[in-house]
């Protein structure tokens, strides 16, 4: 019991010491970081993504690389089923009274769009990751 005990106290400092590094400043800033993520995820770059998006977010760096290479395990279906990719589109963003704030992206291959949702908190140091999701239900944002 107290080597799991031990084990836990473990992780969860290992985590609060390696993960949210980093805060944006503003909006803009936000706004730049989420054109580039959707255009690495165009582009399949998902391990620059991930790694940008690291420093920015609460989860631990293990977490994080858990997401990429489940992402990344998707990379060979995209390009057989997809086919070459367009563009990104940015769909909708909302903020809510600037704490809360949140970027929609279409992300657009010759046979198939992929919906990539990205949201963010402030506190009292600057804007933070709240999360990062993709999927291909692109079609809820039309209600």
């Amino acid at each position: 019991m107290r080597k799991r005990t031990f084990l836990i106290t473990l992780l969860m400092i290992n985590s609060i010491t390696f993960s949210q590094t980093k805060k944006f400043k503003d909006i803009a800033e936000v706004q730049a970081f989420t054109k580039k993520t959707a255009n690495d995820f165009l582009n399949m770059n998902f391990e620059v993504a991930f790694n940008d998006i690291k420093p920015y977010w609460a989860l631990s760096e293990i977490e994080v690389d858990s997401i990429r290479i489940k992402t990344e395990s998707y990379k060979d279906y995209f390009i057989s089923n997809f086919g070459k990719s367009v563009d990104v589109i940015k769909v909708k963003e909302t903020n809510l009274k600037n704490v809360l704030y949140k970027e929609v992206y279409a992300i657009r291959f010759e046979n198939f769009i992929l919906r990539m949702r990205i949201s963010f908190y402030q506190n009292n140091i600057g804007w933070a990751v709240k999360g990062f999701e993709w999927d291909d239900d692109i079609y809820a944002e039309l209600d």
